[in-house]
């Protein structure tokens, strides 16, 4: 499920990989215009803001942090 892109000013794509509870893991997809660790700690702010049971945000795969041009 897709929660974020380029409709609110993201210049990729945030989706939701997986939901355990009160874990959450994300997918990020595509160029950021900010690093990836970036994308992702607001994201994650974010999501502990409107949803305060969430205990956990990660990231599906470490390679997807990579901010790399090989990564593209």
């Amino acid at each position: 499920m897709q929660l974020f892109d380029e409709s609110v000013g993201m210049t990729g794509t945030v989706e939701l990989a997986e939901l355990d509870g009160p874990f959450v893991k994300l997918r990020l997809q595509g160029r950021f215009w900010h690093k990836k660790a970036d994308v992702l700690a607001r994201v994650a702010a974010y999501l502990q803001r409107r949803i305060p049971d969430i205990m956990e945000i990660d990231i599906e795969d470490e390679s997807q942090l990579d901010d790399s041009a090989a990564n593209f």
